[in-house]
């Protein structure tokens, strides 16, 4: 039963240990940008997002008639 537990344990610490060194291990494409043919770099193409809510739970979020907008703190 001992001999067990020291084996699970060492190996959990060998897990453990080699957990830590893959995590701080050094890439090296980290941070790079995509460059086009002309070598400028590219940005993702602007488009509308549309939302749907329910507006109907002041103070959450509701309707203003005066603005016809939706306001509230969880907005």
């Amino acid at each position: 039963m001992k001999k067990s537990v020291k084996i699970i344990t060492l190996l959990m610490a060998l897990t453990l240990a080699f957990s830590m060194f893959a995590g701080c291990g050094k890439t090296d494409d980290a941070g790079k940008k995509t460059t086009n043919a002309t070598g400028q770099t590219t940005a993702v193409t602007p488009m509308k997002l549309k939302v749907a809510t329910n507006a109907e739970f002041k103070p959450f979020e509701f309707l203003d008639e005066s603005t016809n907008e939706v306001i509230g703190f969880d907005v």
